[in-house]
């Protein structure tokens, strides 16, 4: 018969010295795994993909750029009808329009 004393043992561990190295990783990530990732997540929980974002902010570039050129060209008329000039798209001109059979010209 064995006693519960003989089944147990001690150990005794010991450093020469106590210095502690701490090794962390922090993954460096390029524009294109950021992208990437982004876009897997957007398809996978929204249902769209990087080609219908980028679509859609070239659309909105696109209505942005022609709203800024169509004031600027406004802004131009109205500076150019202040100092007496005429521009080209204020010059009377014979416009003519047709109308389901017949051809009419109207002054402007």
């Amino acid at each position: 018969m064995t006693t519960r004393r003989c089944q147990t043992i001690q150990v005794e561990i010991s450093f020469a010295d106590f210095t502690i190295t701490t090794t962390t990783y922090k993954p460096k990530f390029e524009v294109f795994e950021i992208l990437s990732v982004i876009g897997s997540y957007m398809g996978i929980y929204l249902g769209i993909s990087m080609f219908s974002v980028s679509t859609l902010f070239e659309i909105l570039i696109n209505l942005f750029l022609m709203k800024r050129k169509k004031a600027i060209k406004r802004i131009r008329n109205i500076r150019h009808q202040a100092n007496g000039e005429r521009s080209q798209s204020h010059s009377r001109k014979t416009q003519v329009f047709r109308r389901r059979n017949r051809i009419s010209s109207f002054n402007n």
